[in-house]
């Protein structure tokens, strides 16, 4: 019998701690009931157990050996084509994309023409060059993309070239914040000079107060947390009176842990101003969803 458990020991949902033909129990959030209850009766007994233990194993060592790929540069390499303002073809076909950065796309009216300009400020960076890359430490993203802090052969960093021109904002994902404190310098220094897209208000932070009527944009959200709100599967940070309403971040306890682990505890947020940002979901209220912890700033 195979043991599938997630969640800390305490944690465990009642309903969710249940029990198969074989004495081992399976626990759960609520949140993955449903798929490890199937799995849990359907993979845990004979032959498909010994399977799944395979499969387990196959994905572990190709686990290990990504995230070995993962730990020194690559190249000196040639590229073909510059596919986007962050997004690159090298000369033996794979594709890249530039770690912790996005170009604006459906923000703002002026929106294409600054993602025309970033497109057309790294090929010129590029032309005739080569880079070096260092891979994420989730290498590959959903598109097969190779993600990467990208050099050039002299040493020039891609993404701090486009953030110090105003080309570019920082946005870092879980697997791939490295060098996130550097980027988020360089993106203040030209959101004080209103370079490039800071110079149009619709890119610039907002108040908690201001963010209604941006879901399913990408936005910088800046705010005092009124109320630290934990329930069963998340914590809430308040930023208004109203949570069906106003401004909230949400923070799975998974994730709340391991801000805990970095040495931020949720629960000391309340009182303090913060800066988020992320694409604003519609949950009652304005809403992001608090990933990791480069995606959040204390403020002075």
């Amino acid at each position: 019998m195979i043991a599938l458990e997630v969640a800390s020991a305490g944690a465990f949902c009642k309903p969710c701690v249940i029990r198969a033909s074989a004495p081992s129990p399976i626990a759960c959030d609520l949140r993955d009931c449903y798929l490890l209850h199937v799995i849990n009766h359907w993979l845990c007994t004979g032959p498909r157990a010994r399977a799944l233990a395979g499969l387990l194993a196959v994905l572990w060592s190709s686990g290990a050996a990504g995230a070995t790929a993962a730990s020194s540069p690559v190249g000196p390499l040639a590229v073909a084509e510059v596919v986007a303002g962050n997004q690159l073809r090298l000369a033996d076909g794979r594709a890249v994309r530039l770690a912790g950065i996005r170009i604006p796309t459906g923000d703002a009216e002026d929106a294409p023409a600054l993602a025309g300009q970033a497109h057309a400020e790294l090929r010129a960076l590029l032309s005739g060059r080569q880079v070096r890359l260092a891979l994420a430490e989730a290498p590959y993203d959903r598109y097969r993309r190779l993600v990467a802090q990208v050099e050039r052969g002299d040493g020039l960093w891609l993404q701090g070239a486009l953030l110090e021109r105003g080309l570019a904002q920082v946005q870092t994902r879980p697997g791939e914040a490295a060098r996130a404190e550097r980027m988020l310098a360089i993106e203040h220094a030209a959101r004080a000079a209103r370079r490039g897209l800071w110079a149009d208000a619709a890119f610039a932070a907002r108040e908690a107060s201001a963010a209604l009527g941006d879901a399913g944009r990408f936005r910088i959200v800046r705010g005092r947390v009124l109320r630290v709100a934990p329930t069963e599967r998340f914590v809430y940070l308040n930023f208004g009176a109203d949570w069906r309403r106003d401004f909230t971040v949400r923070i799975a306890k998974d994730v709340a842990r391991r801000l805990a682990g970095s040495g931020v505890e949720v629960a000391s947020l309340a009182g303090q101003r913060i800066e988020i940002r992320g694409f604003v979901l519609e949950a009652g209220g304005p809403l992001i969803e608090l990933s990791h912890l480069e995606q959040m700033q204390v403020l002075p």
